[in-house]
């Protein structure tokens, strides 16, 4: 499988709340940078438990708009919506991946600017 495949079905298995299959392809000792949401993280399962709770308590969806690779790094592009505030906001996500062979070692989810309402 592509990486582009598998960052495309890790987005998927984070729509469907399936966090394990979302961390299929992320090095144990993955680093992951959100800015926007004040995550600086080492450690697929503590990634995957900080976005998780994010993406539960916020209902987080995210659509992927394109999905580019270039050697050792992929980069998705997506429209997120989650509630915020008790209001259903959207903004733009970039996210860059750097891939160690397979795995993912370091992520960062930029987001392209202030939540507004959806």
């Amino acid at each position: 499988m592509s990486r582009t495949d598998q960052v495309r079905q890790n987005i998927e298995a984070l729509n469907a709340r399936d966090f394990p299959a979302a961390g299929k392809g992320f090095a144990d000792n993955v680093t992951f940078h959100a800015p926007g949401l004040g995550l600086e993280v080492e450690g697929r399962d503590t990634m995957l438990q900080k976005v998780g709770d994010f993406i539960d308590a916020a209902d987080a969806r995210y659509e992927v708009a394109d999905v580019i690779e270039h050697g050792p790094f992929v980069v998705a592009f997506a429209r997120s919506t989650a509630n915020l505030d008790g209001q259903r906001m959207a903004w733009d996500i970039c996210e860059v991946l750097r891939f160690e062979g397979d795995q993912a070692a370091e992520v960062w989810a930029l987001r392209g600017g202030p939540p507004a309402p959806a």
